[in-house]
């Protein structure tokens, strides 16, 4: 299994309360529930060809599609087609691939949020990833016919970020 695709499906489960090892998610066309592959890998190269689609009352970016089809999730003989890369663009963003891809860092070398395809898509205030999720949880049930729950348990990480530490006694400020 791709990685990108157990990364997002380890984050997917997260949330939902489903089987999901039990489904067949991927890009081939035999999967249970197909994800039709990116049209292009560096969403900052395409910002003008980025899909924009209304899902559920909210217009959401697809980072890695350019070809416009009619409906987000479209059902086939043996299953669920989602027909953007969800998978592929909801690791772009959740992963920070794009900290790695992008050049234009601060004086301290650092990846800027003015610099975020975020940023630049005047998305920081929408859960785009969620969306994903959301789209790909209606995929599961539409191709199961069950329903899935959201998980009622909380969790959150606590991160720092160091940007210059040059003494040993520093860290305990």
């Amino acid at each position: 299994m791709d990685s990108k695709l157990i990364y997002f499906l380890k984050n997917f489960s997260l949330i939902y309360s489903s089987e999901i090892e039990k489904i067949n998610i991927g890009y081939d066309e035999s999967c249970s529930i197909q994800i039709l592959n990116s049209d292009f890998e560096n969403p900052f190269e395409n910002l003008v060809n980025i899909i924009w689609k209304d899902w559920k009352g909210r217009s959401i970016p697809f980072l890695k599609n350019s070809e416009r089809r009619e409906s987000i999730i479209q059902k086939k003989e043996n299953g669920v087609i989602i027909n953007y890369d969800i998978i592929s663009a909801g690791w772009y963003l959740i992963s920070g691939a794009q900290e790695l891809d992008y050049s234009k860092k601060d004086s301290y070398g650092r990846f800027t949020h003015e610099e975020s395809i975020q940023n630049k898509l005047k998305i920081t205030q929408i859960p785009v990833v969620n969306y994903y999720f959301d789209i790909l949880k209606e995929a599961i049930e539409i191709a199961t016919s069950t329903k899935i729950e959201k998980r009622n348990e909380f969790s959150a990480t606590v991160t720092h970020d160091i940007d210059e530490v040059l003494s040993g006694w520093k860290h305990r400020i």
